[in-house]
């Protein structure tokens, strides 16, 4: 968690809160909550399952609370070899571009469907390659 506050103005400037949860080995759940004083507020979630060996599912979307509209959502479904030797992706990325520069002013709605192939030791095949994704990723405490 971190904010700022003006304390010439005495408000609230910005507040950004961010809670990961796991119940589970297999499962995760992260909770993202954005607030930046007459401006954006999104909050954000993401689901990370590994449902069987080998196999990943993570899901993520961001809402915009101001026009209650989900800005981005993601969807990845991960195969990893138990031999390590190869695995595939398959993902689904939807945005809406409200404040899009193109020229309907409206912005855009975007569907991208990425697919790729990796062979350990030898190179990957991928579309999509330069994505960003919004998943949250866990990283355990040593």
């Amino acid at each position: 968690m971190d904010s700022t506050y003006d304390v010439n103005d005495k408000v609230l400037k910005t507040l950004n809160l961010q809670i990961g949860f796991r119940p589970m080995d297999a499962l995760t759940l992260y909770f993202e909550r954005r607030f930046t004083r007459r401006g954006d507020a999104t909050s954000m979630a993401t689901v990370d399952w590994d449902f069987k060996k080998g196999w990943n599912l993570k899901a993520s979307t961001r809402l915009d609370e101001i026009t209650a509209t989900h800005r981005e959502s993601n969807l990845s479904l991960l195969y990893d070899d138990p031999c390590k030797c190869w695995g595939f992706n398959v993902d689904v990325i939807q945005r809406n571009n409200f404040n899009s520069t193109s020229a309907t002013s409206a912005g855009a709605q975007e569907t991208r469907f990425l697919m790729g192939i990796t062979f350990r030791g030898l190179g990957s095949i991928q579309s999509g390659t330069k994505e960003r994704f919004i998943h949250k990723s866990f990283e355990r405490i040593k």
